[in-house]
């Protein structure tokens, strides 16, 4: 290309450049915008008026009614030193209101549960004279079950049959959390109170989702081969405890199978107030001094706090079965080793039910 030519080139590229940018400008007219608005927002309803035009969009739960009392509960929380047999104390309970198998299974998980008349409370009461502690207080039951002994679990296990022969054997260990004794009152049509005994292996389960106490409360396990039924009459009390065979039982050492050592835990008192301490109501049938029964009889030979069979003070054994009732009801206070004894008085509260349906 001759150089002269180059400069004519270049001119002529840079004029087309200039007229293919005059081409896409577009000249906006002030007038045919004023002719041609934009439409208005539209004006948005209020909460008000969306609720009145559509009605609620989720129909909320009515508010449950509160929780009605159907008992009211006089509790003596009784520590007794864990090396002393209370067999003595449990020879005046009635554990024979407990059918035999629930019976049975609840003692094989250390477990024990009767009622005891009111004309031998006094007996009953020097047979655990040698108390550690004594807490008084009182509570309420109603249909929902609430809790009546809780206790960590800690590092501890409790091994739970679930089973008794010939059905087959089903265990369960229960690990971590807390083992709690739930209560449930019921009123009868006749006036009485059902009392229901529920344990519980508390373990709360994780979950991705928030949940509130009230959500996590019957988490874990519910031992309803456990539960008892209990209808006291207004004559006797209700007395739970640990069941330990004294005369069958062999302690385990280190190295032998089924040997778990056990920390216990620290027995603290519940923070309840103070109620007035029960006493033994007057009754016709009370029995006589005379009689096989009678309170002389039963104080022969035999001295407050001790097993009446051999008159002595067991020795603490090197080892307790990791059984559901030693995780409830034993533990330790002040450093020694204790066991809970609970008595409890039962009176019904509230309107009677009526026996129409």
């Amino acid at each position: 290309m001759p150089t002269a030519l180059r400069p004519l080139i270049f001119a002529a590229a840079i004029l087309t450049l200039m007229l293919l940018l005059l081409a896409g400008c577009e000249t906006t007219d002030p007038a045919a915008d004023a002719a041609d608005p934009l439409p208005p927002e539209p004006e948005r309803p209020t909460v008000s008026e969306l609720l009145k035009r559509y009605g609620p969009q989720v129909d909320l739960p009515a508010p449950e009614p509160p929780v009605q009392p159907q008992a009211a509960y006089a509790v003596e929380r009784l520590v007794m030193p864990l090396n002393q047999s209370l067999e003595w104390a449990w020879s005046y309970v009635d554990q024979a209101v407990v059918p035999e198998r629930s019976r049975t299974l609840l003692n094989r998980n250390g477990i024990r549960i009767g009622v005891l008349p009111l004309a031998e409370l006094n007996d009953f009461e020097k047979a655990v004279a040698n108390r550690m502690v004594t807490t008084h207080y009182r509570t309420a039951g109603s249909m929902r079950l609430e809790q009546l002994v809780r206790r960590p679990m800690g590092d501890r296990q409790a091994i739970v049959e679930l089973t008794l022969p010939p059905d087959v054997p089903q265990t369960y260990i229960a690990r971590g959390g807390a083992v709690q004794m739930l209560h449930q009152a019921v009123r009868g049509p006749q006036g009485g109170v059902s009392l229901r005994l529920l344990p519980h292996h508390h373990l709360i389960q994780p979950s991705i989702q928030p949940r509130s106490p009230l959500d996590t409360e019957f988490d874990g396990r519910l031992f309803h081969e456990l539960m008892v039924t209990l209808n006291p009459t207004p004559k006797q009390l209700i007395v739970i405890g640990l069941y330990w065979p004294w005369q069958e039982f062999k302690p385990l050492q280190p190295g032998d199978p089924g040997f778990v050592p056990q920390r216990p835990q620290p027995l603290e008192d519940p923070d309840k107030p103070d109620a007035p301490a029960m006493q033994p109501a007057p009754s016709s049938e009370t029995p006589t001094p005379e009689t096989p029964g009678g309170s002389k009889a039963k104080e022969e030979n035999k001295t407050p706090g001790l097993d009446p069979q051999h008159n002595v003070v067991y020795q603490q054994p090197d080892h307790l079965p990791p059984s559901l009732g030693a995780a409830l009801f034993t533990g330790q206070q002040v450093g020694k080793p204790a066991q809970l004894l609970f008595v409890i008085r039962v009176t019904p509260v509230g309107p009677q039910p009526s026996a129409e349906r």
